[in-house]
């Protein structure tokens, strides 16, 4: 069974080779600002190998998503972990693999499990009167298509990322049924025969939605980002910004290898109505090893893939997430001195 959590594996897979020399990313943007973080007061012993995490006012949840008890809650001022919930199962209200986070709303988020190919909602306050059920359930049966992450767009639009023969990105209407695949692959010279099964699995990433649902934005280690509009009618690409593409190979079983010596690029988009907000890293693993995804620049651009600000922190974040009603950012990283894990926060300027 694929599932999403393929993803992070398969990009961590390296092999050496020689690399052009690319655009830099970092030299688009004129006005750089340094943000200091403070460390939450969360012990490190209750912080596993996170997935994600997704912020509602007071509180936290984290996606740990290895652990019997998948789910965590803390609270951010005092760093108290008020639940662990949601069992590892097959049964009512239990998940096996879930994926990425998906803030909906004040009090909506959600998270698809691709081993049972279940789209599932949270209420967090449900979750703060320790009541750990679904809010609602969503199966998603789609013969032929393989999807590894999901963003709910309405009670009935999906977006997803995965392996689709035909494009880049579905579109769903779980009313209708009806599937609708667009956008092509970025390509260079050396992938251009290669089929979009090889494709979609090379360009992996993850999507962050505007909050009045009329646009998305991709972003993924290869060098570039997507933002696109969509409606019930499609999906369409407005702005690509193709800084380089990273090298990688297909090997055996259809399992694809990026370059050691490729540096990856963006995750952890975030987005507000004016903006958008993605960690950059721009190291490879043969310098930084397993550090090698973790990036100190936030980098800020509008909607139409202009750049607006590079937010330099003073630690490395593996994955981060916004409050985007305060401005407020959150990062898991380890500690540089000790090696522990951590929870980070600070107060991003308005700009």
């Amino acid at each position: 069974m694929i599932h999403a959590l393929y993803i992070f594996i398969l990009v961590c897979i390296g092999f050496s080779c020689s690399i052009d020399s690319r655009r830099s990313v970092l030299s688009d943007f004129d006005n750089t600002t340094n943000i200091k973080l403070t460390v939450l007061p969360i012990e490190s012993v209750e912080l596993g190998e996170l997935m994600d995490m997704v912020p509602f006012d007071s509180i936290l949840i984290v996606n740990e998503v290895f652990k019997e008890k998948i789910f965590k809650c803390f609270f951010v001022k005092n760093g108290y972990k008020a639940s662990t919930f949601i069992n590892r199962g097959k049964g009512p209200n239990e998940l096996m693999f879930p994926g990425l986070l998906c803030n909906l709303n004040n009090n909506i988020f959600s998270t698809y499990d691709a081993n049972q190919k279940q789209l599932v909602y949270f209420n967090v306050n449900d979750i703060i009167r320790n009541i750990y059920k679904f809010e609602k359930v969503i199966n998603i049966d789609l013969p032929g298509l393989i999807v590894f992450q999901s963003y709910p767009l309405n009670d009935s639009l999906i977006i997803f990322t995965g392996i689709f023969e035909e494009g880049k990105y579905c579109l769903f209407n779980s009313v209708s049924g009806n599937t609708i695949i667009d956008v092509e692959f970025p390509t260079d010279e050396e992938h251009q025969e290669e089929n979009n099964y090889i494709k979609s699995m090379a360009h992996q990433g993850e999507i962050a939605i505007k909050p009045d649902k009329k646009k998305f934005v991709f972003v993924c280690r290869n060098g570039y980002f997507d933002i696109c509009s969509v409606s019930q009618d499609g999906i369409y690409l407005e702005k690509r910004n193709l800084y380089y593409l990273s090298e990688y190979k297909s090997i055996k079983n259809n399992v694809v290898a990026h370059s050691s010596k490729s540096e990856y690029a963006f995750h952890s988009v975030e987005t507000t109505d004016s903006c958008i907000y993605m960690i950059y890293s721009g190291r490879t693993q043969d310098e930084f090893g397993s550090e090698y995804i973790a990036g100190n620049n936030i980098l800020v651009y509008d909607w139409n893939g202009n750049p607006v600000v590079n937010f330099k922190t003073d630690r490395y974040l593996h994955r981060m997430t916004i409050d985007r009603n305060n401005l407020i950012i959150y990062g898991y990283c380890i500690n540089p001195v000790t090696g522990e894990p951590e929870i980070v926060t600070g107060q991003l300027p308005k700009h």
